[in-house]
């Protein structure tokens, strides 16, 4: 008999794998992932705390660009990712299976609003408060290494002051604040404050 139509089958690509943080701030994610063979492109999705579903961020019209920003995001909170690639086809897309969730925090935000007071060979140092932030690390410059060295850490995002005490009266002392955020065992931190200076008491 004749021969039947011409069926053409277009396979999905595979499974997208190795999704990482390429670069990050407190206000964005870099996602990267290993290139997937033969795939047109890709999608990303962010999972909705709201609506308990995962969304798109966006399709991506190319198979060699395994890289991609997502923007617009709270600081040093935890967003859940997934990526899948897709293969052009004659009838759409054909889609691969979506990767394993991805999980990553944002940095904090910068700290602001840092203050000195000064009195008996000490100086106080106050800041507002880090949303969502671990803790905040303090430093101070060294005239002998003209850099600025680590004098302390605090451990708790609601303590927003420290005292730096047994300090040479007359001497000028600069300082600046970052906070941090914790998340899986690793500190994520946000920018410096503005460099405050001060003569002591």
């Amino acid at each position: 008999g004749n021969y039947s139509s011409v069926v053409s089958v277009t396979t999905p690509p595979a499974k997208v794998s190795s999704v990482n943080t390429a670069k990050k701030s407190s206000t964005y994610l870099t996602l990267s992932w290993k290139k997937v063979s033969g795939a047109s492109g890709y999608r990303v999705y962010k999972y909705n705390t709201k609506t308990k579903a995962y969304e798109k961020v966006t399709t991506i019209a190319s198979g060699s660009t395994t890289s991609y920003k997502v923007t617009g995001l709270a600081s040093a909170t935890e967003y859940q990712f997934k990526v899948r690639a897709y293969k052009k086809a004659e009838d759409g897309n054909v889609w691969g299976s979506s990767s394993v969730v991805y999980k990553e925090s944002t940095n904090p935000s910068k700290t602001k609003n840092l203050k000195l007071s000064t009195k008996s060979s000490a100086v106080t140092l106050s800041w507002s408060k880090v949303a969502r932030s671990s803790g905040y690390a303090v430093y101070r410059y060294d005239s002998k290494t003209k850099k600025y060295v680590r004098i302390a850490t605090v451990k708790s995002g609601k303590t927003v002051t420290y005292k730096d005490a047994k300090l040479k009266k007359g001497s000028t002392k600069n300082y600046k604040v970052r906070a941090y955020k914790t998340y899986n065992g690793t500190k994520y931190y946000g920018a410096y404050s503005d460099i405050v200076s001060i003569k002591v008491k």
